[in-house]
């Protein structure tokens, strides 16, 4: 980034997300296998969140396929790091592939530079005022 760097509300394609590759484990300390929905964390089996969402993708003049399909999404989220969406082995351990983005929880923090601007507390952004705002560099 240089000098001329801005912020937005948004990513705006931004490098923010990590892929990390956490171990899997059973809580009753079976072997694991891919389809395992607890992972290590600091050495502790951890149980994953688990949720299924139903809906209906209808379609229209524009979408093809079977009108009003019936969809169900299995979905895990490891608490500590984010949504699984893969699984593979690393050296025949099971290993599930998750989504961390460095803003989640965080989207409040750009409210404070809003309201600012918003109010018209700062005259001209500079890295100064984001920093005085933001608290961070």
């Amino acid at each position: 980034r240089g000098i001329d760097h801005s912020w937005s509300a948004t990513s705006s394609g931004d490098d923010i997300t990590d892929v990390r590759v956490l171990r899997l484990c059973e809580m009753d300390g079976a072997d694991p296998t891919r389809a395992s929905t607890s992972y290590l964390y600091d050495g502790v089996c951890t149980a994953m969140l688990q949720r299924t969402d139903t809906w209906t993708a209808e379609t229209n003049v524009t979408t093809a396929g079977t009108p009003n399909q019936r969809v169900t999404r299995n979905i895990l989220r490891a608490p500590d790091y984010g949504p699984v969406f893969a699984t593979a082995t690393v050296e025949g351990a099971p290993v599930a592939l998750v989504v961390q983005r460095s803003t989640f929880f965080g989207e409040v923090d750009s409210v404070r530079p809003f309201l600012a601007t918003a109010r018209n507390d700062i005259s001209t952004y500079s890295i100064a005022s984001r920093e005085r705002l933001t608290g961070s560099t």
